[in-house]
């Protein structure tokens, strides 16, 4: 079954290797290419550069895709984010200052009853 897409495009849509290509790692590849005749020796340089750009952008959009499953799976168990428990936190700090301001000011009432 003959393609129509150039070897290069065959290379890196083989698989999850390409998502952490190296500049070295490239050159390999594009060395091979050049040597089976695949790809001309002047578009050497251009293709292992753009191995290494199509391999940076496949390994952020995996990352972005990963961040977004975890956020997603968090969300479904339910848990806390950090802004819930520093929302919280808020929260409570105002209810323990409104609280100790009630005792101080039923303390203050006490003492003065007593001192009368």
């Amino acid at each position: 079954m003959a393609s129509n897409e150039s070897p290069l495009k065959r290379y890196l849509d083989q698989g999850v290797e390409f998502t952490q290509i190296t500049q070295k790692r490239a050159e390999q590849i594009v060395n091979r290419l050049v040597k089976q005749g695949e790809l001309r020796t002047e578009q050497a340089q251009d293709a292992a550069r753009e191995l290494v750009e199509r391999s940076r952008k496949s390994r952020e959009r995996l990352a972005k895709q990963i961040r977004q499953e975890v956020r997603s799976q968090v969300q479904n168990l339910g848990l806390a984010t950090q802004s819930d428990v520093a929302r919280l936190e808020r929260r409570l700090a105002k209810m323990e200052g409104g609280a100790a301001k009630k005792t101080a000011k039923k303390t203050a009432k006490k003492s003065t009853k007593k001192s009368s």
